[in-house]
């Protein structure tokens, strides 16, 4: 398995998802393809 790196403006991107969206985390990070620890974090 490949480790996949995320942009900094990805990641921005996916904590304002987290913080503003009505979604639940586990939602977000489903979309977005990541874990929910990664957004976690």
């Amino acid at each position: 398995m490949t480790r996949r790196t995320n942009t900094d403006a990805f990641r921005a991107e996916a904590v304002k998802l987290a913080l503003t969206s009505e979604l639940s985390r586990r939602q977000i990070a489903e979309d977005l393809g990541i874990g929910q620890s990664a957004l976690g974090k």
